[in-house]
């Protein structure tokens, strides 16, 4: 049973867009098309192979120089500009990042604090609140039954972690024994039919296990903020008496 459930009014995000502060300019984006100021809104520049004159020199002759249409611009002397049909993305030249600079509610954030969980994105649980209910004594009695189920997780844990390290060791002797009859004899996957089961096996199990012990862990998590959370109460109960 989890101490705080996701806000429900904010979806756990712990606030809101501002509505007051988007700019209208740039609807909040931040950025604005502006005519290019390389070509000024035309879509074409000068052709940078033959400078704008249309053609390009193919041989230098004695008397006179020999000339071929450009193949770049086609004899246009332009070409088209690096932009987008003539214009830009800049920054808005209005606003903060898509935000009024002076936002009253917002202070140009463009985020309002969700009121229901102070901006923490958690409200307390349905059985955070029902502790309130309880005596001093049903709480404690509470907190005692998550110690020992911590304690007898931790237990298993810790077998957990003693039988893969058992795996592990079996696993590098197999390793072992098989690179040394891998480089004693060549065709040793061939008589034998391949790797070892063991080979396989083991590396499945240890992943398994660790699986196992990686559920224990949040079992065990869960179970701490829960005896956090009973504590919590206990503290207020006690300094109301």
């Amino acid at each position: 049973m989890a101490a705080y459930a996701s806000c429900s009014a904010c979806q756990g995000i712990g606030s809101f867009k501002c509505p007051d502060c988007a700019c209208p300019r740039c609807n909040a984006t931040g950025s604005v098309e502006d005519s290019c100021p390389k070509c000024h809104g035309a879509a074409k520049v000068t052709c940078e192979t033959c400078r704008g004159e249309g053609r390009v020199l193919t041989k230098k002759g004695f008397f006179s120089d020999k000339y071929a249409q450009c193949w770049k611009c086609k004899g246009s002397r332009q070409q088209d500009c690096t932009c987008r049909a003539g214009k830009v993305v800049v920054r808005c030249p209005s606003c903060n990042e898509g935000r009024s600079p002076q936002c009253p509610h917002c202070g140009s954030t463009g985020q309002l604090k969700c009121s229901t969980c102070n901006g923490s994105g958690k409200v307390k649980s349905r059985w955070f609140t029902s502790l309130a209910n309880m005596t001093v004594e049903q709480l404690k009695f509470e907190r005692n039954t998550r110690n020992d189920a911590i304690a007898s997780d931790r237990d298993e844990i810790q077998g957990i972690r003693s039988e893969i390290s058992d795996m592990r060791s079996q696993l590098k002797e197999l390793e072992d024994y098989w690179q040394e009859q891998m480089e004693a004899r060549s065709y040793f996957t061939k008589i034998e039919g391949g790797a070892p089961v063991g080979l396989e096996g083991i590396p499945r199990a240890i992943r398994r296990l660790e699986s196992d012990a990686e559920t224990i862990n949040n079992k065990i998590r869960n179970a701490k903020a829960e005896v956090a959370a009973i504590d919590e109460v206990i503290r207020v109960k006690l300094a109301g008496t």
